[in-house]
């Protein structure tokens, strides 16, 4: 569920201290996906509160300039604005103070009614509650099957789970971000992947029952491929690890609290059945 956020140019970009400076770089750039908090968004875009230590000011110029995975590149910003935008992120506390514009008060706020020119952004701007989830109610993914010829729904079922919830006995809530789309093979099988349950899953086309399920030791993303070795057909699910899949408290030994480690993600290739 998504949520239109209302931006305008906030004044005082570079006005006051640089971390002031780059507080004002940061609404209008990254707070969209990255949260007020810079605790992101479940499933979808990082934290960065500690990414001053984990990157280091040369790691966060680097991913702001050139981009990573699905964050766009802003090769527009200037060595004076990245530099801005690492003070704010190292010391936020230092940025957030009001900045004084020639004695006539606060930079002015995004708050207010909308006038002509402002623009709407959705980002990853999702309406989650306190814990993470969706504020709507699940099932969050459905996996449909439509008869295009009669315009009917054949069929509907949840698209995986939400790890956490699982544990606790809370299933068919389908899956939250990431997900990927499906694929379906000649022979009646439907694939597709889940990340925040990071399973891969097969279903019988004609009716949605389970046929197979494996849970991987990263979170799957994007649409299976399907393909052919002499003979021999194969589904591959691409995984990739260092992304929020579950952000609510688990059991510290859960699989949800263990995903990420780099040598997880990559290609997961599994060979079908032979027909007898």
């Amino acid at each position: 569920m998504l949520k239109m956020s209302q931006q305008r140019a906030r004044g005082g970009n570079n006005q006051g201290n640089p971390a002031q400076q780059g507080f004002g770089l940061y609404a209008e750039r990254c707070q969209t996906c990255h949260g007020v908090d810079r605790l992101g968004h479940a499933g979808v875009s990082p934290a960065l509160v500690d990414a001053p230590k984990t990157l280091g000011a040369d790691g966060i110029k680097t991913v702001v300039k050139s981009g990573r995975g699905e964050m766009p590149p802003f090769a527009d910003l200037t060595a004076q604005s990245l530099d801005a935008l690492v003070a704010y992120l190292a010391d936020p506390a230092a940025g957030e103070r009001p900045v004084v514009q020639q004695g006539r008060g606060p930079a002015p706020s995004v708050a207010g009614p909308a006038t002509p020119g402002d623009k709407f952004f959705t980002g990853y701007g999702t309406m989650d509650g306190k814990n993470g989830l969706p504020a709507i109610g699940p099932p969050w993914s459905n996996l449909t099957a439509y008869d295009l010829n009669e315009g009917t729904i054949k069929w509907k079922i949840p698209l995986g789970t939400v790890l956490s919830l699982a544990e606790k006995g809370i299933k068919d809530t389908g899956s939250y971000w990431p997900r990927g789309g499906p694929v379906v093979t000649a022979g009646g099988l439907v694939f597709a992947g889940t990340g925040s349950d990071l399973t891969a899953h097969a279903y019988d086309k004609d009716t949605g029952k389970i046929l197979w399920e494996k849970q991987l030791n990263s979170g799957p993303e994007g649409i299976p491929s399907v393909f052919e070795v002499n003979g021999r057909q194969y589904v591959v699910f691409c995984a990739r690890s260092g992304r929020v899949n579950d952000n609510l408290p688990a059991n510290p030994n859960s699989i949800a609290q263990k995903v990420g480690a780099p040598e997880a993600q990559g290609y997961y290739a599994f060979a079908l059945p032979i027909a007898k």
